[in-house]
């Protein structure tokens, strides 16, 4: 797990305004928009999970309902994100493929839904809990020579059957 959550989040911050001024330099630039949205996305989110389980198990509702707030901004982030993800796909190849990336972002921003639908359920007392903010996180293991976790399928849920 991270040793430093909070200094992820502001590097990520960080490297998004430098990518994104770089980006409005001049035209020849304008491709380091879509780093720039990467880094602004991945700074929403890299502490997010962790904030809504500290929340959730110390039980202050408060706290769980701003946190909706970012969940929304961060879906904004992605629109924005998926908009210039495919704009610029669309530049640089034909169209077959860009319905991987749609299917991608479109599971991300229904996750994104759901976990706001979770977390306002709990806080009307239509459900009585959140496990997949209860549960524990494991560490990351190292993969076997020639295996690779790190790809879509194994990040876009954390269920595993083998």
């Amino acid at each position: 797990l991270v040793k430093n959550p909070p200094a992820l989040q502001a590097h990520y911050e960080k490297l998004a305004e430098n990518l994104m001024r770089a980006a409005k330099r001049s035209p020849a630039n304008r491709r380091l928009l879509f780093p720039a949205l990467v880094a602004r996305t991945v700074a929403l989110k890299c502490n997010l999970r962790r904030e809504l389980a500290l929340a959730y198990r110390s039980g202050n509702h408060t706290r769980l309902w701003q946190l909706t707030k970012d969940i929304k901004a961060l879906g904004k982030a992605v629109v924005k994100l998926r908009d210039e993800h495919c704009a610029l796909w669309l530049s640089l190849y034909k169209p077959f493929g860009l319905e991987v990336l749609e299917g991608r972002y479109g599971a991300l921003q229904a996750r994104l839904d759901g976990m706001i639908n979770r977390i306002n359920d709990y806080l009307k007392g239509r459900a009585r809990d959140i496990p997949e903010l209860a549960a524990k996180l494991e560490p990351l293991v190292s993969a076997p020579a020639g295996d690779c976790y790190f790809n879509h399928a194994r990040a876009a849920t954390p269920s595993f059957i083998k």
